[in-house]
C-alpha cells in the first residue's frame, strides 16, 4: 500500500492510500429470479405507457418493484402469492 501525504491548508494534511496490488474486483451485479408470465404480463397491463415504454433494463425494474410492492400489499392484509 502506498502513502501520500501532502501539506494543503494551514496546520492541515491531505493524505491518499493507494493499493500496490491494483483495484480490487467489483462485485458483479446478482440476477434477480425471473417472474412467472402471467405475473409479468398482468403487471404489464396495469401500468401506464410512459412505463411501458422504458428501454429493457429499466422496464424489468419497474415490474419487478411493482410485483414486490403487490407481494408486501397483499402480506399485509394476509394473502399469500406464489414467489415465481
Amino acid at each position: 500500500m502506498n502513502l501520500l501525504i501532502a501539506p494543503y491548508v494551514e496546520d492541515a494534511l491531505l493524505g491518499a492510500v493507494f493499493p500496490t496490488t491494483g483495484i480490487p474486483e467489483i462485485p458483479k451485479p446478482r440476477r434477480l429470479p425471473q417472474l412467472d408470465p402471467a405475473a409479468h404480463q398482468a403487471i404489464m397491463s396495469v401500468l401506464p405507457q410512459q412505463i411501458r415504454a422504458l428501454p429493457e433494463p429499466q422496464l424489468s425494474q419497474a415490474i419487478r418493484q411493482a410485483y414486490e410492492h403487490q407481494q408486501r400489499s397483499f402480506k399485509r392484509v394476509g394473502v399469500a402469492l406464489p414467489n415465481h
